[in-house]
């Protein structure tokens, strides 16, 4: 959902959104240590996907940020522009909604 908005970055609504919506994803403190850290073979840190699947964490969506990707999504097949990885997007966002 974010790349889809990223896509529509030149607006300041939508930007001060993708910065509350990207701290509602991001993970504290506190969740980085019970899922744990690992080194990638690259060189890399990231976290223990043993302990990271295991963990749900729920991510609010507001009222705008809804809107705004139904808006975009509806766009996207009005122009018969809707690619294959956003269908299920569009599948919760928009024709759920209208039912």
């Amino acid at each position: 959902m974010l790349e889809l908005l990223a896509n529509y970055k030149n607006e300041y609504e939508v930007l001060k959104q993708l910065r509350v919506d990207r701290e509602g994803l991001s993970i504290n403190q506190e969740e980085g240590e019970e899922i744990g850290t690992v080194r990638n073979p690259d060189g890399t840190i990231g976290f223990n996907p043993a302990k990271a699947d295991a963990i749900v964490k729920e991510v609010p969506i507001s009222e705008y940020t809804t809107s705004l990707i139904r808006k975009f999504l509806a766009e996207m097949e009005e122009k018969k522009d809707l690619p294959d990885h956003l269908v299920s997007l569009f599948e919760k966002f928009v024709i759920a909604y209208k039912k």
